[in-house]
C-alpha cells in the first residue's frame, strides 16, 4: 500500500478504470489496456472521498529490493504467493481503515 498518487499515463487511452460495489462504497482499479495487467486499486466511500491509500500489484513494478519488500505493508497475506520477509508489517486480510471492508 502507497500513499494515494495520480497515475501519469503515456498517452490517453494507456490506462483504463473499472468500478464494483464494496461495503463501503466502491472500488476503482486501473488496468493497461494494452496488456490488461491490473496496476492499482482504490476506495472511495459512498461521498466520493478517495481513500489516502492505494494498493499496488507489486508484479508491475521495476526494481523492487529486498528492503523495500521489508519496508512494505503485506496485506491479504492468508493468500501469500510469495515470502513475506520477517519482520515485515503484515495484515491477513484488508487492514484497519483500508477501506474495502
Amino acid at each position: 500500500m502507497f500513499p494515494s498518487f495520480e497515475l501519469l499515463r503515456p498517452h490517453p487511452d494507456a490506462i483504463a478504470i473499472y468500478s464494483r460495489p464494496n461495503s463501503n462504497g466502491r472500488t476503482e482499479g486501473y488496468f493497461c489496456t494494452n496488456c490488461g495487467t491490473r496496476i492499482y486499486h482504490k476506495f472511495v466511500s459512498p461521498d466520493g472521498t478517495e481513500a489516502a491509500t492505494l494498493s499496488v500489484k507489486s508484479g508491475c513494478l521495476d526494481g523492487i529490493t529486498k528492503e523495500m519488500m521489508r519496508s512494505a505493508k503485506h496485506i491479504w497475506a492468508k493468500s501469500a504467493i510469495v515470502d513475506i520477509p520477517e519482520g515485515a508489517e503484515v495484515y491477513e486480510e484488508e487492514p484497519p481503515g483500508g477501506g474495502g471492508e
